[in-house]
């Protein structure tokens, strides 16, 4: 028992007996916020001998972070005794002797003693658990761009169906509806591709894809009967087939969309075979916005391309390469993919 006794405070008042059952560390302090009582637990939690703690500032080990998420709380009760502790403690960070950064869960209690307003701190060291809530969050994040880039994949096929199926009732020519069965072959494969890239990449086949192939096959879907489509040279590069598309999808309908029925998409190999190019003759992009067009967020009636280009970057990275705005011969957009060696 006796390497469990609190120092700075006599184990016989309440607030020493509290400390020295306490499992975990605790810290007591005054109204100056020093330390004047510390148990042993402090000790593999914080690296501090608890006598070391004695006259310190709480922030030595709990340090003022506005960032956290209860720490107002926390400073408040301090301060005032007021303000609502949840079942499950406030949740703070805590500062090693080493610097490293703890997260601990804190239950507060106010004691008087001698007419002096003391608060315990029991503390918990909840490392792990924190690290797996923000992990949870960063993947709920994840999952919500996925669902939104879905969305978005989706909505232009979709557009392109249901145009197909007016024409069809109009003409009553079979033609269309091959066109239609097309499409839709189109959407199983965004599908498929969607849930091959909450896999990451380790999961896709990469093999030789044909870029003018897959520009032409998009081409016929998006484009109007005024737009045309010049392919310079016969680039192909080794990637993700379904990945590759949705790039290429992406960036060739950005141009029509953005830069006119009559709008004249160019698309070509790099110089050394390095990547490939895809350019428009429309108004072209800012240099103020080219780098934030790849923003989910970025809209602007000039030059808004929206979640789009964002998607072109990421299914880029996953490949490894780069992607980048820039102007074209002709003064409109033109995007580089960098990185895929084109043959």
């Amino acid at each position: 028992m006796a390497e469990s006794l609190p120092v700075g405070v006599d184990p016989g008042d309440v607030v020493g007996t509290m400390v020295a059952d306490a499992q975990g560390p605790v810290l007591v302090v005054n109204g100056d916020r020093s330390v004047v009582c510390a148990n042993q637990a402090v000790d593999p939690v914080f690296g501090y001998r608890p006598e070391e703690l004695l006259g310190e500032p709480l922030s030595t080990v709990v340090p003022t972070r506005p960032t956290d998420r209860d720490r107002a709380t926390m400073d408040r009760f301090l301060a005032t005794g007021e303000g609502s502790i949840p079942p499950g403690g406030l949740v703070v960070s805590g500062k090693r002797a080493d610097g490293d950064r703890v997260s601990l869960s804190a239950h507060l209690v106010e004691y008087e003693v001698t007419r002096e307003r003391l608060v315990g701190l029991i503390l918990r060291d909840v490392t792990g658990r924190e690290e797996r809530r923000r992990d949870l969050e960063r993947e709920n994040e994840r999952l919500q761009r996925f669902a939104r880039g879905l969305s978005h994949d989706l909505r232009e096929p979709l557009n392109a169906a249901r145009a197909q199926v007016a024409f069809a009732r109009e003409s009553g020519r079979d033609e269309h509806l091959d066109e239609l069965a097309s499409i839709h072959e189109r959407m199983a494969e965004i599908v498929d591709d969607a849930l091959a890239l909450t896999k990451g990449m380790d999961s896709c086949e990469v093999e030789p894809v044909d870029i003018e192939g897959v520009a032409e096959s998009v081409w016929r879907a998006v484009a109007s009967d005024d737009a045309e489509l010049v392919v310079e040279g016969k680039p192909t590069v080794d990637g993700h087939p379904g990945y590759v598309r949705t790039i290429v999808d992406n960036l060739v309908g950005n141009a029509v969309r953005h830069a006119g029925p009559d709008v004249v998409v160019s698309l070509g190999v790099l110089e050394e075979g390095k990547g490939f190019w895809i350019e428009d003759d429309g108004p072209g992009i800012p240099p103020e916005h080219r780098e934030a067009v790849f923003d989910r967020s970025f809209s602007t009636d000039d030059a808004g391309t929206g979640l789009g280009l964002s998607i072109v970057r990421e299914l880029a990275d996953v490949h490894g390469w780069e992607v980048a705005a820039t102007e074209g011969r002709d003064g409109g957009a033109r995007f580089e993919v960098r990185g895929p060696a084109v043959e």
